[in-house]
């Protein structure tokens, strides 16, 4: 059982090996999140003032969801579906005869590996999104929360 230094227990659902644990109290701890070596790594744990136990663990979840994205999910997934419209294609325009099996198989191969390259991008991409997004929320709420004090802020328009 791992304490942070409020005495909040870390819940794991993966407990992560030797993950340096960042607790976020403010507005300015954010800057961690930005690219950088070993960022994927960090387990990221949330104690900003105002905000509440389930809205933290609801952000901490994502956020250490996608800062461990790897893209591999939406690559594979691309790599399938240009596997599947391969053999759509040569179904329907080309001959399965002998002498086409060559080309079909190149052209198979070479659109697998470019659609899960694509793939991998698009997915590392939509974490870095997301990862910005989640850090907006989390910031506006704690200038709100610093600025109106903890009681006065709208959790509703921070979103969520």
């Amino acid at each position: 059982m791992q304490l942070t230094p409020s005495g909040r227990q870390l819940k794991f659902q993966n407990p992560p090996i030797d993950a340096p644990v960042y607790v976020l109290r403010s507005a300015e701890d954010l800057n961690v999140l930005r690219r950088g070596p070993g960022r994927s790594r960090l387990y990221v744990v949330l104690e900003i003032p105002g905000v509440p136990n389930k809205q933290a663990l609801r952000w901490e979840s994502r956020l250490n969801d996608r800062l461990r994205e790897c893209g591999c999910a939406a690559g594979a997934l691309f790599a399938v579906a240009a596997l599947l419209v391969s053999v759509l294609w040569q179904s329907f325009y080309r001959m399965w005869g002998l002498s086409n099996w060559p080309l079909f198989l190149l052209r198979t191969a070479l659109l697998v590996i470019a659609a899960g390259g694509l793939g991998k991008l698009i997915g590392l991409g939509y974490a870095e999104v997301e990862i910005r997004r989640i850090a907006s929320r989390l910031r506006r709420f704690a200038q709100r929360s610093s600025r109106e004090g903890e009681d006065n802020v709208n959790l509703y328009k921070v979103g969520g």
